[in-house]
């Protein structure tokens, strides 16, 4: 389990990944005063918390990094592998580029750009990616010099797994970048494959979705596209005090959801 905390004046917001249905209970039941808690894709059944503000399905999609590099290549559909192979070709021009204060600076004004341009998520910060220091790694890929794409990941090694939380590329800053980049980011995440693999982690998780609709979303196809696999576990939120009320207007304003999910915990 990874816990992620946020702390206001008025209410402290955390975010559980990964709970047991044990771990889960004692969350619940330690839920301080004014406490807003997302547990987030957990095996756990909680439906009987008072304290219980949401409950949803959230399919994960996963590929099983304990299989054989060969056997994980072939499961790749072969649109991805194709990609892979031209992207291998660029090989003397790319640089894949991990947990540097280069990298750093570099993918938050990738993601930024990334964002605005997509309108998919607010802003992302330097102190949000902060917060995970220690749990997470960055790997960004530069084509001659010039990030095009990056990964943030989670760790959790008690639950051997890693878990894509942020990602972006220059694909929608003209038709050369989104060719380029429909290569490299395949390539990227064959490597994060091969070395979180090496590093004995057992679940390379690429997030997922809820909305049975999402399933047909082109990022949805193409996380399937790499060899994953669907898994159902769940989400809940839940709150005490004035964070059921933050929570309630946090809920009814899309466009506050929106602009902070580059800031808050997934």
């Amino acid at each position: 389990m990874v816990i992620v905390d946020t702390n206001w004046k008025v209410f402290r917001y955390r975010v559980a990944y990964f709970p047991t249905q044990q771990l889960s209970e004692m969350l619940i039941h330690e839920l301080a005063t004014n406490e807003l808690l997302r547990i987030r894709q957990t095996p756990a059944e909680l439906d009987n918390s008072s304290n219980l503000l949401r409950r949803t399905v959230f399919k994960s999609i996963r590929i099983n990094l304990s299989e054989d590099l060969s056997v994980l290549r072939r499961k790749m559909d072969e649109t991805c592998r194709r990609w892979l192979r031209k992207a291998e070709k660029f090989h003397g021009e790319i640089e894949i580029r991990r947990n540097s204060p280069a990298a750093t600076a570099d993918f938050i004004t990738l993601y930024n750009r990334f964002a605005s341009r997509s309108k998919h998520s607010g802003p992302l910060s330097p102190g949000r990616l902060q917060r995970f220091a220690g749990m997470s790694d960055l790997l960004v890929l530069y084509s001659r010099s010039r990030p095009v794409c990056g990964h943030f990941w989670l760790r959790d090694e008690v639950a051997s797994r890693v878990r894509l939380l942020f990602s972006a590329s220059s694909r929608l800053e003209g038709k050369e970048d989104a060719i380029l980049v429909g290569a490299l980011n395949r390539y990227l995440h064959w490597h994060e494959i091969e070395f979180f693999k090496s590093e004995q982690f057992d679940t390379y998780d690429l997030g997922g979705f809820e909305a049975e609709e999402d399933l047909e979303d082109s990022l949805t196809r193409y996380k399937l596209s790499l060899g994953g696999s669907i898994v159902r576990e769940n989400n809940y939120c839940v709150g005490r005090g004035v964070a059921k009320l933050v929570f309630k207007a946090y809920e009814g304003l899309p466009q506050l959801n929106a602009h902070l999910r580059g800031r808050l915990p997934a």
